[in-house]
């Protein structure tokens, strides 16, 4: 037991470089209501960063994780600062060697297993290197991020090897946090649950800037750990050049959410996969642009739109929303079925504006196509299949 005002004491030995993640646990059946832990480097001074952890109910009380910078003694510091008596916890402590391949397994006996943390083989993997996850479900205490450039992180098996990040503090945020460049993430499943007042967190969010970002992000599923839970976009960020292939994506908590949103200077291209929310995908910068988005099926009232494309592709996709795209130079949109669903709202089924050059061919929808041109614009409409839906009016073509 720990109380009021008397904090505990723990040390490990670290070296630098290791990634490395210490991990409270409750023990016993009294709950912790406000942990707070500091660590300090083995000159004395305080690992910047680490604030203040809240325990509630949970199993897991609260995390930390990060590269050391120095090889020592380390020192942990946790107490109840503010309510009280705090119940029985358990410390854990868990380091790796930086190294270009680290196996993550939950018991270490996945064949090649180093550590049991993923967040903490995220910081101790080096540039260029592989991670990857064993079948198992790996529960997070604190958010992995990956900082290095041109890594791969993979699982053993889409449907077996599971990220859960347990969102300690009930806060919106991410499952995975990206600031390296040239991400290639495939063959896995991502699971959080945000259990705050109808927030949500984000699948993989990348932070780095569009210069040199490429990133690969294949075979992934996204979806909440509870029937209530939510996620926000599955996948969101910028980059010079993107491939996103094959995701499927489950916002939860009976509503509907962004699944994908991509910016992309050069190009970007999303195909496959089953999402329940709304993918959105633009143009980022002055670059031309090559944007695409084919062959996926949008559950739902999601819908697509795209934005500044230089040459912009929508095709072969099923939906019930609207395909949408504005300030484009040349786009084509071909052989799309959009069909209304119960709760949809009734609006145009394609939607085209202040677009240079478009082409809409061989689509099937049941209500109207939307054509805007301005005086230097050209549009080609021809070949699609339209059946009268909830607008008799099928085809709209305004002048601006």
């Amino acid at each position: 037991m720990a109380y009021h005002g008397q904090p505990r004491y723990f040390e490990f030995e670290g070296t630098e470089g290791d990634g490395f993640e210490v991990a409270f646990y409750r023990t016993g059946s009294q709950y912790l209501e406000d942990l707070h832990f500091r660590i300090f480097f083995p000159n004395g001074s305080q690992v910047p960063s680490v604030t203040e952890q809240v325990g509630w109910k949970d199993d897991i009380i609260g995390g930390f994780s990060k590269a050391l910078q120095a090889t020592g003694a380390y020192r942990i510091t946790a107490s109840d600062e503010f309510y009280g008596t705090t119940g029985g916890f358990e410390i854990r402590v868990r380091k790796v060697a930086p190294s270009s391949n680290i196996v993550v397994d939950d018991d270490l006996a996945c064949a090649g297993a180093s550590t049991s943390s993923v967040a903490a083989a995220l910081y101790a993997i080096e540039d260029g290197g592989t991670v990857t996850l064993c079948d198992g479900i790996h529960e997070s205490p604190s958010r992995p991020t990956l900082r290095k450039d041109n890594v791969t992180f993979t699982g053993e098996s889409r449907a077996g090897a599971i990220l859960r990040f347990v969102d300690i503090n009930r806060s919106p945020g991410s499952i995975l946090d990206a600031t390296g460049r040239g991400l290639v993430v495939n063959n896995m499943t991502m699971e959080t649950d945000p259990r705050s007042n109808g927030d949500t967190n984000l699948g993989i969010r990348t932070t780095s800037s569009v210069e040199g970002n490429t990133a690969l992000f294949e075979d992934l599923t996204f979806r909440p750990i509870s029937e209530d839970g939510r996620i926000g976009y599955g996948i969101s960020g910028q980059y010079e050049d993107v491939v996103v292939r094959n995701i499927n994506y489950t916002s939860g908590g009976g509503l509907t959410f962004g699944s994908l949103n991509i910016l992309a200077s050069n190009e970007a291209l999303i195909e496959q996969g089953t999402l329940d929310g709304s993918i959105s995908i633009r143009r980022d910068g002055n670059d031309n642009a090559v944007l695409t988005v084919d062959g996926v099926t949008l559950l739902g009232t999601a819908g697509i739109a795209m934005a500044n494309a230089s040459v912009g592709t929508i095709t072969n996709n099923q939906l019930s929303g609207r395909i949408e795209t504005t300030f484009s130079d040349n786009v084509t949109i071909r052989d799309n079925t959009v069909t209304t669903v119960e709760g949809a709202s009734v609006f145009d089924a394609i939607t085209v504006s202040r677009t240079l050059v478009s082409l809409v061919e061989g689509n099937t929808a049941d209500r109207p196509i939307s054509v805007s041109v301005g005086e230097n614009d050209s549009a080609v409409v021809t070949r699609n299949r339209l059946y009268e839906g909830p607008d008799a009016e099928m085809l709209v073509v305004n002048h601006i």
